[in-house]
């Protein structure tokens, strides 16, 4: 004690004191001297206990990013909706919107069904859009609306249903593209139910519409081979860029599974659109009945490329995407020639329909194995 206080020791010797102990670490290489103390520290705690503290700090942090990744794709989709206006295609047009969903469709010497599904078009859909249509006419010019929001690319001469619509894919400049027939009409609110789904499953890269039949009761989502796919649909325009959208070796039909299957491949998710629907009136005119050819020989290379491939789907579905289509009645479709899911529109048609039809299952023998 010097003047009433405790002396202190030198810093040198404080250094030392908190140093590991020289002697037992005589002998070994330096570098493995500065991390002894800390290996000592931690061989006192038990092994259970860490690994369990490990294991918490994990899934804290999992969800955390998985929390960061929704308020990131929330904040992206407002920015979406809530872009500055851009200047008007026409002189004297209001501004319009960039457009969130670009819906393309092809025509070719049908001018009726062209006119009602624009019509329809424009007159149903809220959201911003923009209309994209491929005419391969043999009428010249070709057909137009005048609207700024829809934009016509003339085939001349044809190049075929498939690639036509690689060509409206790249060029459409919403982040979510929908494909359509020229033979159906959209819903009211079907805008709205569309964004509504995507909101609600914001892993999913494919939506499937709805279809409903003139005269049937209840829209549907067609499935091959228990597997479910989109012969109406939105994409995300990244994830079709990375697929490369169709399959050009189709001619005219199996395209659509087949975009399906390769999403569901990619370890991609694919849901339904709820609550909304278009109106298919099948139209058996001579451009239909020219590629009755190719119905054959497209599904016979569909079913070449994917049958061996069949318990691999199914499992990848059913980790991924089945969760969203569980819950959904299956019944055959006279239509369609084929089995398809029921999706109501309101929870009153679901509670008629739970009775009626059996649930869909990837999981049973006889249905998970299509050759059985």
């Amino acid at each position: 004690m010097e003047g009433g206080r405790r002396a202190q020791r030198p810093v040198r010797a404080q250094r030392a004191a908190r140093r590991p102990d020289r002697v037992r670490l005589r002998g070994r290489q330096p570098h493995l001297r500065a991390g002894a103390h800390r290996r000592r520290q931690r061989a006192r705690a038990p092994r259970a206990r860490r690994h369990l503290a490990a294991r918490r700090l994990r899934r804290r942090l999992a969800l955390r990013l998985q929390a960061r990744r929704a308020r990131a794709g929330r904040e992206r989709l407002r920015g979406r909706l809530g872009q500055p206006q851009l200047p008007a295609a026409r002189a004297g047009r209001d501004a319009v919107t960039a457009p969130v969903l670009s819906i393309t469709t092809g025509t070719r010497n049908r001018p009726d069904s062209i006119e009602r599904f624009a019509r329809s078009v424009l007159k149903q859909t809220t959201v911003p859009f923009e209309l994209l249509v491929a005419d391969a006419s043999d009428r010249v010019p070709p057909w137009s609306s005048g609207d700024p929001r829809v934009r016509v690319y003339r085939e001349d001469p044809p190049v075929g249903p498939v690639r036509g619509s690689n060509a409206l894919f790249r060029h459409a400049r919403g982040e979510w593209v929908c494909f359509l027939n020229d033979d159906l009409e959209v819903t009211p609110g079907w805008g709205e139910a569309v964004l509504a789904s995507i909101e609600r499953c914001r892993r999913a890269d494919l939506f499937c519409i709805p279809v409903l039949e003139r005269g049937d009761e209840v829209p549907r989502i067609l499935l091959y081979h228990g597997l479910p796919y989109a012969c109406m649909g939105v994409v995300r325009r990244s994830a079709g860029d990375a697929l490369g959208w169709y399959d050009e070796g189709y001619r005219f039909y199996a395209t659509d599974p087949d975009l399906a299957l390769r999403m569901i491949a990619d370890g991609r998710w694919i849901a339904p659109v709820r609550g909304a629907c278009v109106v298919h009136d099948r139209v058996a005119d001579a451009e239909r009945a020219s590629h009755a050819d190719a119905l054959e020989c497209d599904n016979a290379r569909l079913h070449a490329r994917w049958s061996p491939r069949f318990p691999a789907l199914y499992r990848r579905y059913r980790r991924t995407s089945y969760r969203w289509f569980r819950e959904l009645r299956v019944s055959f479709s006279e239509v369609w020639n084929t089995d398809a899911l029921e999706v109501p529109l309101d929870e009153t048609q679901w509670k008629q329909r739970k009775q009626r039809t059996r649930r869909h299952r990837v999981d049973a023998p006889g249905w998970w194995w299509p050759w059985a």
